[in-house]
């Protein structure tokens, strides 16, 4: 009987990304006949959810830099599907609103396009509830050093 060994460092890594970038262009593919991508897409949804988002919301959602999230919501704003207004609390601020356009896009897109559970694939499919739940908190304490939130709150 062989014994498992661990895997190479970076492996898991590796693994991660693959599991990450297949899913990505898949979901790309499924947007595609909609004039969208992945970000856009998760955007959309979020204002949609919330009312509004602040462009700094849409940075820490998309894993953006401000200048990669200014061109986003240009992108989205010549496409009619989003409009930016003074944010009423703060007038400095500007918040991202949906127009009725962006609306009728999301209603558009089955959810068998996107929607994890929904779709002809689905990269967690294969994974119980206990396995999600260990995954999930596995891979939530590898982003904490990342994230500046390391063991004992240290970054």
């Amino acid at each position: 009987m062989l014994k498992a060994t661990a895997p190479e460092p970076g492996a898991v890594l590796a693994r991660i990304s693959r599991v990450h970038l297949g899913w990505k262009r898949y979901i790309q593919r499924q947007l595609a006949p909609y004039g969208l991508n992945p970000k856009q897409f998760h955007v959309l949804r979020k204002v949609e959810e919330r009312g509004f988002l602040l462009p700094s919301e849409v940075a820490r959602m998309v894993h953006a830099d401000r200048p990669t999230v200014s061109s986003l919501v240009r992108t989205m704003e010549r496409a009619g599907w989003v409009t930016t207004e003074p944010d009423p609390e703060d007038g400095r601020r500007r918040r991202i609103v949906l127009r009725p356009a962006g609306r009728s896009l999301l209603r558009r897109i089955p959810r068998r396009c996107w929607k994890q559970g929904a779709t002809a694939i689905d990269p967690e499919a294969c994974l119980s509830d206990e396995e999600r739940l260990l995954l999930h908190d596995l891979l939530g304490r590898m982003c904490a050093p990342l994230e500046g939130a390391g063991p004992g709150g240290q970054a």
